[in-house]
Protein backbone atom coordinates (compact mmCIF):
# COMPACT_ATOMS: atom_id res chain seq x y z
CA UNK A 1 0.00 0.00 0.00
CA UNK A 2 1.01 3.76 -0.86
CA UNK A 3 0.62 6.19 1.42
CA UNK A 4 1.27 9.96 0.52
CA UNK A 5 1.39 11.81 3.75
CA UNK A 6 0.35 15.81 2.79
CA UNK A 7 2.77 17.08 5.40
CA UNK A 8 5.38 15.82 2.94
CA UNK A 9 3.81 16.73 -0.08
CA UNK A 10 2.33 20.75 0.56
CA UNK A 11 1.23 20.55 -3.32
CA UNK A 12 -1.30 17.66 -2.55
CA UNK A 13 -4.83 18.78 -1.53
CA UNK A 14 -5.60 18.77 2.07
CA UNK A 15 -8.74 17.75 2.33
CA UNK A 16 -10.40 14.33 0.54
CA UNK A 17 -12.29 14.83 -2.25
CA UNK A 18 -12.83 13.18 -5.21
CA UNK A 19 -10.89 13.45 -8.55
CA UNK A 20 -11.54 13.00 -11.97
CA UNK A 21 -9.34 10.32 -13.13
CA UNK A 22 -7.11 10.88 -16.68
CA UNK A 23 -6.21 8.43 -18.17
CA UNK A 24 -2.36 8.48 -16.49
CA UNK A 25 -4.00 9.10 -12.91
CA UNK A 26 -5.74 6.00 -13.23
CA UNK A 27 -2.77 3.51 -14.27
CA UNK A 28 -0.53 5.27 -11.80
CA UNK A 29 -3.05 3.64 -9.49
CA UNK A 30 -3.63 0.65 -11.08
CA UNK A 31 0.19 0.19 -10.97
CA UNK A 32 0.46 1.22 -7.34
CA UNK A 33 -1.61 -1.57 -6.43
CA UNK A 34 0.34 -3.86 -7.57
CA UNK A 35 3.53 -2.80 -5.35
CA UNK A 36 3.60 -4.90 -2.37
CA UNK A 37 4.47 -3.88 1.01
CA UNK A 38 8.28 -3.56 1.23
CA UNK A 39 10.03 -0.96 3.59
CA UNK A 40 12.36 0.30 0.89
CA UNK A 41 11.25 2.40 -1.88
CA UNK A 42 13.05 2.49 -5.09
CA UNK A 43 13.97 5.26 -7.24
CA UNK A 44 11.21 4.13 -9.70
CA UNK A 45 9.25 4.11 -7.11
CA UNK A 46 9.79 7.37 -6.45
CA UNK A 47 9.84 8.85 -9.04
CA UNK A 48 5.76 7.31 -10.06
CA UNK A 49 4.98 8.87 -6.59
CA UNK A 50 6.32 12.67 -7.84
CA UNK A 51 4.66 11.98 -11.00
CA UNK A 52 1.60 10.75 -9.09
CA UNK A 53 1.49 13.79 -7.05
CA UNK A 54 1.97 15.93 -10.08
CA UNK A 55 -1.39 14.41 -11.62
CA UNK A 56 -3.56 14.82 -8.19
CA UNK A 57 -2.46 18.28 -7.88
CA UNK A 58 -3.90 18.91 -11.97
CA UNK A 59 -7.00 16.61 -11.55
CA UNK A 60 -10.01 18.31 -11.56
CA UNK A 61 -12.26 17.93 -8.52
CA UNK A 62 -15.66 16.17 -8.74
CA UNK A 63 -18.55 17.91 -6.81
CA UNK A 64 -20.48 14.81 -5.98
CA UNK A 65 -21.88 15.87 -2.91
CA UNK A 66 -26.01 17.10 -3.07
CA UNK A 67 -27.00 18.15 0.33
CA UNK A 68 -30.44 18.38 1.44
CA UNK A 69 -32.40 21.20 2.91
CA UNK A 70 -33.90 20.90 6.52
CA UNK A 71 -36.70 23.20 6.26
CA UNK A 72 -39.70 20.85 5.26
CA UNK A 73 -41.16 23.20 2.45
CA UNK A 74 -37.48 23.38 0.70
CA UNK A 75 -37.05 19.50 1.13
CA UNK A 76 -39.92 18.99 -0.77
CA UNK A 77 -39.25 21.02 -3.57
CA UNK A 78 -35.46 19.28 -3.59
CA UNK A 79 -37.39 16.40 -3.67
CA UNK A 80 -40.18 17.50 -6.51
CA UNK A 81 -37.11 18.80 -8.83
CA UNK A 82 -35.14 15.17 -8.18
CA UNK A 83 -37.88 12.87 -9.11
CA UNK A 84 -38.81 14.76 -12.28
CA UNK A 85 -35.31 16.86 -13.46
CA UNK A 86 -36.88 17.39 -16.64
CA UNK A 87 -39.68 19.74 -15.17
CA UNK A 88 -38.56 23.00 -16.64
CA UNK A 89 -39.97 25.29 -13.56
CA UNK A 90 -38.42 28.45 -13.19
CA UNK A 91 -37.63 30.24 -9.65
CA UNK A 92 -41.12 31.69 -9.70
CA UNK A 93 -42.51 28.97 -10.54
CA UNK A 94 -41.00 27.05 -7.75
CA UNK A 95 -41.05 29.74 -5.25
CA UNK A 96 -44.59 29.91 -6.18
CA UNK A 97 -45.14 26.21 -5.20
CA UNK A 98 -43.51 26.55 -1.42
CA UNK A 99 -45.33 29.85 -1.41
CA UNK A 100 -42.60 32.46 -0.42
CA UNK A 101 -41.25 34.86 -3.06
CA UNK A 102 -38.40 34.52 -5.09
CA UNK A 103 -35.77 36.10 -2.81
CA UNK A 104 -36.90 34.26 0.18
CA UNK A 105 -36.41 30.91 -2.20
CA UNK A 106 -33.17 31.94 -3.26
CA UNK A 107 -31.85 32.81 0.36
CA UNK A 108 -33.39 30.36 2.34
CA UNK A 109 -32.24 27.40 -0.46
CA UNK A 110 -28.67 28.94 -0.36
CA UNK A 111 -28.48 29.38 3.38
CA UNK A 112 -29.39 25.75 3.68
CA UNK A 113 -27.58 23.92 0.90
CA UNK A 114 -24.71 26.33 -0.12
CA UNK A 115 -26.57 26.04 -3.71
CA UNK A 116 -28.22 28.68 -5.30
CA UNK A 117 -31.59 26.31 -6.45
CA UNK A 118 -30.05 26.39 -9.93
CA UNK A 119 -26.55 25.23 -8.81
CA UNK A 120 -28.39 22.56 -6.77
CA UNK A 121 -30.84 21.81 -9.78
CA UNK A 122 -27.43 21.29 -12.24
CA UNK A 123 -25.64 18.63 -9.60
CA UNK A 124 -28.65 16.72 -9.04
CA UNK A 125 -29.03 16.38 -12.80
CA UNK A 126 -25.19 15.73 -12.94
CA UNK A 127 -25.55 12.88 -10.55
CA UNK A 128 -28.52 11.15 -12.28
CA UNK A 129 -26.88 11.70 -15.61
CA UNK A 130 -23.90 9.67 -14.11
CA UNK A 131 -26.21 6.93 -13.17
CA UNK A 132 -27.43 6.74 -16.35
CA UNK A 133 -24.17 6.49 -18.16
CA UNK A 134 -22.89 3.82 -16.19
CA UNK A 135 -26.06 2.31 -17.17
CA UNK A 136 -25.45 2.31 -20.72
CA UNK A 137 -27.81 4.95 -22.03
CA UNK A 138 -26.41 7.18 -24.76
CA UNK A 139 -25.14 10.65 -24.03
CA UNK A 140 -28.41 12.01 -26.08
CA UNK A 141 -30.71 9.59 -24.20
CA UNK A 142 -29.12 11.11 -20.61
CA UNK A 143 -29.22 14.94 -21.61
CA UNK A 144 -32.80 14.46 -22.43
CA UNK A 145 -33.76 12.01 -19.54
CA UNK A 146 -32.27 14.62 -17.13
CA UNK A 147 -34.35 18.04 -18.32
CA UNK A 148 -31.33 19.33 -21.28
CA UNK A 149 -32.95 20.36 -24.05
CA UNK A 150 -29.44 21.25 -25.55
CA UNK A 151 -27.50 18.30 -26.26
CA UNK A 152 -24.47 20.60 -25.92
CA UNK A 153 -25.43 22.56 -22.76
CA UNK A 154 -25.77 18.99 -21.10
CA UNK A 155 -22.43 18.50 -22.27
CA UNK A 156 -20.52 21.79 -21.18
CA UNK A 157 -22.26 21.50 -17.44
CA UNK A 158 -21.20 17.52 -17.34
CA UNK A 159 -17.71 18.46 -17.83
CA UNK A 160 -17.24 21.27 -15.94
CA UNK A 161 -18.28 19.44 -13.01
CA UNK A 162 -16.97 15.58 -13.89
CA UNK A 163 -14.05 17.02 -15.73
CA UNK A 164 -14.45 15.06 -18.94
CA UNK A 165 -16.74 14.66 -21.45
CA UNK A 166 -20.01 12.18 -20.97
CA UNK A 167 -18.41 9.84 -23.85
CA UNK A 168 -15.08 9.99 -22.67
CA UNK A 169 -16.96 9.25 -18.98
CA UNK A 170 -18.88 6.28 -20.19
CA UNK A 171 -16.33 5.08 -22.20
CA UNK A 172 -14.04 4.49 -19.20
CA UNK A 173 -17.20 3.25 -17.40
CA UNK A 174 -17.43 0.54 -20.04
CA UNK A 175 -13.78 -0.59 -19.98
CA UNK A 176 -13.08 -0.62 -16.23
Amino acid sequence: MVRLDTRERASLPGEPGILALSPLLKEIVVRMMTWVDSPEANASRRRLVDVLDDEICAASKIQLHLPVPRDPALKRLATRLAEDPKAARGLTALAREIGVSERSLFRNFQKETGLSPGQWRRQMQVLRSLELLAEGRSVIETSLEVGYESVGAFIRAFRQTVGVTPAVYAHEQRSS
